[in-house]
C-alpha cells in the first residue's frame, strides 16, 4: 500500500520521468500482492498517461492500457477508478464518445466522491462542450482537494475555454505556485495563452519563452508573434515547429494556422490530424484557438465527422 501512494503520488505529477518511476514502484507493490486492484488501475492509468502524453507509442500503449484494465475489472469489478479509466481511454483511443460517457457515469455511481472519478466527469463534459458543467464539477474538486495543483490547472484550462479570463489566469497561477518550477509541464503556456486572449502579448511572450518543453514553447511563440504583428517572426517560428514535429503534432499545426486566421491551411492540417487519430482531437470543442473557424461551414462538417455536437 506504501509503494502504490508513492506511485499515486508520481503519476499526478505528470511528468515522463515521475510517470515511469510510479510504473516502477506499481510493478514493485504487485510482486507482493498480484491480486491488489487498486494497484492493478492504477497501473493502467500510468500506461493511459504515458500514451496521452507522448511517452510510450500510442498504439501499444493503449492496447496495454486495455489489458491492464481488464485485469483489475476481473479481480475487482466495482472500482471505480478502472471504470473511469477506461472511460478516459475511450475517448483518445477508440473515439467511442458514447461508451466514454457510459463508463464515466458507471464510475461515478459506485464512488461520486471520489477526485480522480470527478475529473473524468469534468473531462466527458469538456468533451461535449459544456464548459459550464465541467467548471462545476472542477470546482468540487478544488474543494475537496485544495493543493492539488492539476485540479487548479484544470480548472483554469476550462475557466480559459468559456473566456472567463481572470479567474482562468488566478487558477493556473495558483496550479504553478504549487508545483516545483522544475516540473511544471506546459504551465507557462497555459498561461501565456490567457495573456493572449486578455490581449497582453508581450506579458504572452515572456510568458512562453519560459515554457520547459521545446515543442510547447516553440507553438506558442508562434502564436503570439502574430498576435504582435511579427509575421515573419511567426512563419519562421511555424515552419520550423512543422518542420521538426511532424507528423506527430499536426493538430497544434491546425491550431496555429487557425489563431493566425488562415482558415483553409487550418482544415488541411485538422484533416491531417484526422487521418492520423491524433489524440488530442476530441478535445477541440471547446478550443478557443479554433475561433475562427466556427463560422464555416466546414466546422459542422468535421465536428459531425469526429463525433462531436454540432
Amino acid at each position: 500500500y506504501a509503494l502504490f501512494l508513492q506511485a499515486r503520488h508520481f503519476r499526478n505529477q505528470g511528468i515522463e520521468e515521475a510517470t515511469n518511476r510510479a510504473e516502477t514502484l506499481l510493478k514493485q507493490a504487485l510482486v507482493i500482492d498480484p491480486g491488489f486492484a487498486p494497484a492493478v488501475a492504477e497501473l493502467a492509468r500510468v500506461y493511459v498517461d504515458q500514451s496521452n502524453y507522448g511517452y510510450r507509442p500510442l498504439v501499444a500503449g493503449y492496447k496495454l492500457t486495455r489489458d491492464t484494465l481488464r485485469k483489475a475489472l476481473n479481480i475487482d469489478p466495482q472500482n471505480a477508478r478502472a471504470w473511469a479509466t477506461l472511460s478516459d481511454l475511450e475517448i483518445h483511443d477508440t473515439w467511442d464518445f458514447t461508451a466514454a460517457e457510459q463508463h464515466m457515469r458507471q464510475a461515478f455511481e459506485l464512488n461520486p466522491g471520489d477526485t480522480y472519478v470527478l475529473r473524468q466527469v469534468a473531462h466527458v463534459e469538456t468533451l461535449f462542450g459544456r464548459a459550464d458543467k465541467a467548471i462545476d464539477i472542477l470546482q468540487k474538486i478544488v474543494a475537496l482537494d485544495p493543493v492539488s495543483p492539476g485540479a487548479h490547472t484544470t480548472l483554469g484550462r476550462r475557466y480559459y475555454a468559456a473566456h472567463r479570463l481572470e479567474e482562468a489566469a488566478d487558477s493556473i497561477r495558483l496550479g504553478m505556485s504549487l508545483t516545483p518550477p522544475d516540473r511544471r509541464g506546459v504551465l507557462q503556456f497555459y498561461l501565456g495563452l490567457v495573456l493572449l486572449a486578455q490581449g497582453d502579448a508581450p506579458a504572452a511572450l515572456v510568458a512562453m519563452e519560459q515554457e520547459s518543453r521545446d515543442w510547447v514553447r516553440h507553438f506558442g511563440i508562434a502564436l503570439v508573434q502574430h498576435a504582435l504583428g511579427n509575421v515573419e517572426a511567426s512563419d519562421e517560428t511555424l515552419n520550423a515547429f512543422i518542420e521538426t514535429y511532424h507528423p506527430g503534432w499536426d493538430l497544434q499545426v491546425a491550431l496555429a494556422y487557425a489563431f493566425r486566421d488562415e482558415v483553409d491551411l487550418a482544415f488541411d492540417w485538422l484533416d491531417n490530424a484526422y487521418d492520423s487519430r491524433d489524440n488530442g482531437l476530441p478535445l477541440m470543442l471547446l478550443d478557443p484557438l479554433f475561433a475562427n473557424l466556427h463560422d464555416d461551414p466546414r466546422w459542422p462538417a468535421f465536428l459531425g465527422k469526429m463525433g462531436l455536437p454540432h
